[in-house]
């Protein structure tokens, strides 16, 4: 009886230590994005994930709109916007 009680101790603490490694980061970091992509304006600098770097145009609810060269402006999900970069 003791040895199982030890072993449902030891379990629970390693599925803890695995939320608090693996799984509480990448939450944090997940709700950190949603909340930039949330607070994206007009006339930032932003980099895409596909490695493009371009000023948005237009922000709307699913989408942004991105000028990526002069006369040239692409429409991109708002979750492949990966950052705002300075506008340096």
């Amino acid at each position: 009886m003791m040895d199982s009680s030890l072993l449902l101790v030891y379990l629970a603490a390693m599925f803890g230590l695995f939320y608090y490694l693996f799984i509480r980061p990448q939450k944090k970091a997940q709700k950190e994005h949603k909340e930039m992509l949330d607070k994206l304006r007009v006339h930032e600098r932003v980099l895409t994930a596909a490695g493009i770097y371009g000023v948005i145009t237009e922000v709307g609810e699913d989408t942004v709109t991105v000028k990526i060269a002069e006369g040239v402006q692409v429409d991109f999900a708002k979750t492949a916007i990966l950052r705002v970069v300075d506008n340096n």
